[in-house]
């Protein structure tokens, strides 16, 4: 499932060009801590810290 980061209360920002146009790839990455994103602008992947409770643990 591929999600705009528009849809996220953070703001996130690629790690290598800083450009917001980005996408998360994946809920999960190697770890439950980190999440999967994809720049649209320089194409890089790139994995981020979750943040918050309510974004990672499920009911």
């Amino acid at each position: 499932m591929h999600r705009d980061a528009s849809a996220d209360t953070d703001h996130v920002t690629c790690l290598w060009c800083e450009s917001d146009n980005v996408e998360q790839l994946g809920e999960f990455g190697p770890g439950l801590m980190t999440a999967q994103w994809f720049c649209r602008a320089c194409r890089a992947p790139f994995e981020r810290i979750r943040t918050g409770e309510a974004s990672w643990r499920r009911s």
